[in-house]
């Protein structure tokens, strides 16, 4: 009996191998197709295979309250040793590097939203009074906000208590 959803058959390559992951929406626009991938994992713990990004949905499915990306990781080649070592199921650590040129980053409870303007409080090094700083923001990660005009390197944001 055949049940919806259930693996029939796994073949197996031995020229390379596949990753099957998941990517939050947070991340998947930084991400591309043919992007460098390395492979690492605790069952093979001497190997550090070298990939890319094969494919990324373009559509989410939703697990827990975050929508996720599939994507496939390919490693197009494994030796001899490797293929000995690497079987169908394990687990495996995949790092993916984005290159993106320096951000100013504050915590997303820095941002105050005032009738649809937003502000940081900004402390004056010259007068050691707090003052309002109106920001423009741009991506956000689950803890931080990207400011993208407003602060400049170096000025010191107050954080509320």
């Amino acid at each position: 009996m055949v049940k919806d959803g259930q693996t029939l058959l796994n073949i197996n390559s031995s020229r390379g191998i596949s990753f099957d992951i998941k990517i939050n929406e947070i991340n998947v626009n930084q991400l591309h197709v043919g992007q460098p991938a390395i492979i690492t994992s605790v069952a093979f713990p001497n190997i550090k295979l070298q990939g890319y990004i094969k494919s990324i949905d373009s559509q989410a499915s939703s697990i827990g309250n975050l929508p996720s990306f599939s994507a496939a990781i390919i490693v197009p080649s494994l030796t001899t040793s490797q293929e000995k070592i690497i079987r169908i199921g394990m687990s495996a650590k995949i790092s993916i590097t984005t290159t993106r040129k320096a951000k100013i980053l504050v915590p997303l409870y820095a941002i105050s939203d005032e009738n649809g303007k937003k502000s940081v409080k900004l402390l004056d090094p010259k007068t050691g009074k707090i003052k309002k700083a109106l920001v423009e923001t741009g991506e956000t990660t689950l803890s931080d906000v990207e400011i993208t005009s407003g602060l400049k390197a170096g000025d010191q944001v107050v954080l509320p208590n």
